[in-house]
């Protein structure tokens, strides 16, 4: 058991919150005039660890701004590049009526041919069959059989 010594501390747990939103906000429009101004990341991080602030605090907060300098910079990274390809897709593709209009009618005659070459290549010997046995039945020579119903032979 205890001593019955109890630890000393505060009556409110809130009391030793520290409001550093106003410093911290007022550091990172520092740090990013800094580097737009020309200065490198390192510079800004080393002068604000000179001024208090903790080094890793200071590193993010001068990564924090060395990334929304990066337009300044000329720099482009991959969500940008996505970004301005998938504005032009939908430009393109989903505003435009006419190139999709031209889409969809690209693909109709394609569909089209598609089905006319299969119907020509799978559906001859149906269609002959059924032409044949009509042709058959009405009395008229088909291709395999003469006029007088006997088949023709291979040799011709």
């Amino acid at each position: 058991m205890s001593d019955g010594a109890a630890k000393p501390g505060p009556e409110h747990p809130l009391e030793n919150i520290v409001d550093d939103e106003e410093a911290l906000s007022k550091c990172h429009r520092w740090a990013y005039d800094q580097l737009s101004k020309g200065r490198t990341c390192e510079e800004v991080a080393a002068e604000l660890e000179a001024t208090g602030w903790d080094a890793q605090e200071a590193a993010d907060i001068a990564e924090q701004a060395r990334q929304k300098t990066r337009h300044l910079r000329g720099v482009m990274t991959r969500q940008d590049v996505v970004r301005q390809a998938n504005e032009r897709y939908r430009k393109t593709m989903g505003l435009n009526w006419f190139s999709s209009l031209v889409n969809l009618i690209c693909f109709w005659r394609l569909m089209g041919s598609l089905a006319f070459l299969f119907e020509g290549w799978m559906g001859k010997k149906h269609r002959g069959s059924v032409d044949r046995a009509a042709q058959e039945a009405r009395g008229k020579p088909t291709r395999l059989n003469n006029e007088e119903g006997k088949p023709r032979s291979i040799d011709r």
